[in-house]
């Protein structure tokens, strides 16, 4: 997979809440709503705890 598909499958559970699969995430799961300069800086930030 590459970092594009994966940044895709990050990016979901943080913006819309919803699973892989577009099942949605529990009702507690926040919706963060950010920009996608913001939403790509973060995902760069997690890479870094890897």
């Amino acid at each position: 997979m590459n970092s594009r598909n994966t940044d895709a499958l990050i990016k979901r559970p943080i913006a819309q809440a919803l699973e892989a699969d577009g099942e949605p995430l529990d009702w507690t799961m926040p919706r963060w709503q950010m920009f996608e300069a913001d939403l790509n800086a973060l995902i760069e930030y997690l890479r870094t705890l890897e």
